[in-house]
Parts: structure tokens; C-alpha cells; sequence
């Protein structure tokens, strides 16, 4: 496959140099190829006009899916940041058999995704309708087009050369931002997730806007500072539309890696720890979507015993500054009795002739006996959902063999450093 043609003008019988190159020209023909002392794949035409240089493509994967998403390398190299100046580079001389490195990677699949996102202005629909139309496009043609040429590489090792080195500087990104506030918010968790990916964008773009034009300024310096902006605008878009197709892959390819955004800590309302929940499990398994009002509670009585034991952990939904439900179903709540959260099973009996609603307050363990009381008398703290069983009575000694053990030993209590400690002023 040839590559693109470069000319060198020269002369007859005169020595050519190239980058590490020593070529000697002695035209004889009116076409004729000449011996190259390199090791690099590049042949020499040598015509009537001048000596042009054929680079020999070293790596097809990358010009294969520039052609397929009908992408020039001048349009790719504007997504590609950093390696904005170095595509030719990587078709014509990067070792063809190797890994890309992960942000070139990166950027350059990016560039591809980007490629097949419709452009709403150019959309023949107008009205509401016309924007639905953009929105189905998007949701449908973008990720099947670009898949398909993932698939169509994939005799060219695209996975292991392009989309696991993207992966690891995905979830790169996702590890830098693991420990910020708002990771479960979608739109400003995108939003650091690009100032991880682009480091410290939002400052260039600050200082680029002090250089708009005014009369006293040269026009063609002020437009290279909007041009800048501009280019940093299309890299964030590029980059939050590519990031769902990026989940899609991490999850396809890295099925062990859970990311930081997939999991939260709910507090355990009778202690100070809180455990690790996966939002999947929420959702597949308890059709939850939020967990704001979530909450865990160690069962500590035996008023449950059979239902929930001692030291089982109840999973509450909390109706804190909730409007309750007029119609409630009987179930298994969580009441607040004398300033202490307990759980018991709740039977709503209403009585429509005196328009009032009493409450069965319904031990499972049957040495306690029940109690009915007004429904406008019971503080309802939310509730139960899932319970997780304490099987202490198991011995599981019985199971231990000699494999090593997957937990390691209890850590000694350290002392946390001074300047660590945010609680804490460290002096001079």
C-alpha cells in the first residue's frame, strides 16, 4: 500500500539526504527506482521532475479507520491533542506490530467516534421533530458505525493496539477523579472527568479570552487565541460524547474493574462505619435508582428473631423530608420510638367509617405481643427493602483448607502523620 508522496528536487548524479537516509541519484531512465542505505520501509520514484519519496505504510489499522469514518489525518490531528503533530509519524514509522501508547490511543479512537456524530444544524428535520430525529441518530448511528469498525480491524489486532491502551488511560482518568464530591452526579462528574483527561483546559481557556481583539491589538494574534478556544470547546464535546462508548468497552473488556462512579458508602445508622454498595446491584436487584435516602442498621433486639436476627443489617429507604404515601402496604418498616430506630412489621387497618387508619405493630418473634396504635402516632422512619443474614451459628471452620488466605492480617493502628490528618494544623 503506498503512502503519501514527498519530492525532493534534484539533479542528476547529485546525493540526497533525508532523515537518516544517504541516497545517491543517477537518473538513467525516464522511471527507475534507486537503492535506499536504510532500514526503514521507503522507496524513491525517480521521474523527469525530481525524486519523490514513498513512505510505505507501517501501520494499515490506523489509515483503514480513517477511511472507513471518512476522516482526513488534517481533521483527526485537530482531536488528537498533544499528538496533534504526530499522526504521520505513527502511520509511517511506529513499530507496526506493538501497542500504541494509551493517550495517542485515546485521542485517536476519539477522533474516530467523533467523526460519526450527525451535526444538528446540518439536519434537514427543523422544528421539534428535526431535534428528536438528531437525538435518534446519535442513539443509534453513532455507536453502531463505530463499532463496526472496531469489528472490521479486528484481523488488524485493534483491540490489544488500540482499545486496551485507551482503556488504561480511561480508567486512568476515573481513578484521578475517584475521591471527588460529586462523582454520582452524570453532568459534573463528565465535567471533571474532562479537566482529567485535559489538565488544567479551563485556565488556558481563561487567559486565552484576555487576548480578544481590540483596536490596538494585531487581529491575526487575537484570532489564533479564539481559534484555541474554539479547539478546546470541540476536544470537550468530543470527549463527553465519547465517554459512554468508553463505559461500553471497560465493561466489555474489563469486566473486574469497577469504577469509582459504579459504587457508594452508606452509613450504618448504629455505627460509625459504612459499607461499600455497587449501584448495579441497587438497581438490577431492588429496581432502586437513587440512593440519597439509603441507609444500613445493624438489628440489634430479637423482637424480628426468624425474620431478622441479631446483628443482620437492614437496608432502609428513609422517608426524611418525604410527602408519605396516602395508601400505605403492609410491610416491614422502620419506626422511631423514643428517639431509637427499630424495625417491626407494620399491618395498616383502616376504618372508613371514623376516617382514621391504626396501626398493628406486629412482632415476628412471638414471645412479644402486638400493638395498635393511631397511625398519626407513629413516627415512620422509612422502609426495609433488602436485609442482609448474619449465619453465626455456622461453623465455617469446617469449610477452611489449605489454600492462603484471601484477606490479609488486620493492620496495626499507625499513627497518621501530622500534615495528613485534615482535622488537624500541622505548626511550624
Amino acid at each position: 500500500m503506498l503512502g503519501s508522496l514527498q519530492k525532493v528536487e534534484s539533479e542528476k548524479g547529485q546525493e540526497l539526504s533525508a532523515p537518516g537516509l544517504l541516497i545517491n541519484v543517477n537518473i538513467k531512465l525516464e522511471i527507475s527506482y534507486i537503492t535506499v542505505k536504510s532500514s526503514n520501509k521507503i522507496t524513491f520514484f525517480i521521474l523527469n521532475n525530481g525524486v519523490y519519496i514513498n513512505y510505505m505504510i507501517h501501520n494499515k489499522i490506523l489509515t483503514n479507520m480513517l477511511k472507513s469514518a471518512n476522516l482526513t489525518k488534517a481533521s483527526c490531528s485537530k482531536l488528537l491533542n498533544t499528538h496533534k503533530n504526530s499522526l504521520d509519524s505513527y502511520i509511517y514509522k511506529f513499530n507496526p506490530s506493538g501497542e500504541f501508547p494509551p493517550s495517542f490511543a485515546y485521542f485517536f479512537l476519539n477522533s474516530i467516534s467523533t467523526s460519526f456524530l450527525p451535526l444538528y444544524k446540518n439536519s434537514k428535520k427543523k422544528g421539534k421533530k428535526g431535534k428528536f430525529e438528531f437525538f435518534k441518530e446519535i442513539d443509534h448511528s453513532h455507536l453502531k458505525n463505530f463499532f463496526k469498525i472496531i469489528s472490521e480491524n479486528k484481523n488488524l489486532s485493534v483491540e490489544y493496539r488500540l482499545i486496551m491502551p485507551c482503556l488504561q488511560h480511561h480508567i486512568l482518568a476515573l481513578v484521578k477523579i475517584s475521591n471527588f464530591e460529586n462523582i454520582h452526579y452524570q453532568d459534573l462528574l463528565l465535567n471533571e472527568y474532562v479537566e482529567a483527561i485535559l489538565p488544567d483546559y479551563l485556565n488556558e481557556i481563561e487567559m486565552l479570552d484576555e487576548y480578544q481583539y481590540t483596536e490596538e491589538q494585531d487581529e491575526r494574534f487575537s484570532n489564533f487565541h479564539v481559534n484555541r478556544i474554539e479547539g478546546y470547546k470541540m476536544e470537550v464535546e468530543a470527549i463527553k460524547n465519547f465517554f459512554p462508548i468508553l463505559e461500553i468497552l471497560r465493561k466489555h473488556y474489563m469486566k473486574n474493574f469497577v469504577a469509582p462512579h459504579e459504587t457508594f458508602r452508606l452509613p450504618v445508622l448504629n455505627s460509625k462505619k459504612k459499607i461499600l454498595f455497587s449501584k448495579d446491584f441497587l438497581n438490577r436487584n431492588l429496581n432502586l435508582n437513587k440512593y440519597q435516602d439509603l441507609v444500613l442498621m445493624n438489628v440489634e433486639d430479637d423482637n424480628m428473631q426468624g425474620t431478622f436476627n441479631k446483628n443482620d443489617i437492614a437496608l432502609i429507604i428513609k422517608f426524611h423530608n418525604k410527602i408519605l404515601p396516602k395508601i400505605f402496604k403492609d410491610g416491614v418498616y422502620a419506626l422511631n420510638m423514643n428517639n431509637e430506630i427499630i424495625i417491626r412489621r407494620l399491618q395498616f387497618l383502616e376504618f372508613k367509617i371514623h376516617n382514621r387508619v391504626l396501626v398493628n405493630i406486629i412482632s415476628d418473634n412471638k414471645k412479644y405481643s402486638d400493638q395498635k396504635i393511631p397511625l398519626e402516632e407513629i413516627n415512620l422512619f422509612g422502609e426495609v427493602v433488602w436485609r442482609c443474614n448474619n449465619f453465626k451459628d455456622i461453623e465455617f471452620t469446617k469449610y477452611e483448607l489449605s489454600e492462603p488466605n484471601l484477606f490479609q492480617k488486620k493492620e496495626d493502628n499507625y499513627e497518621i502523620p501530622l500534615f495528613l490528618n485534615q482535622n488537624k494544623k500541622e505548626t511550624a
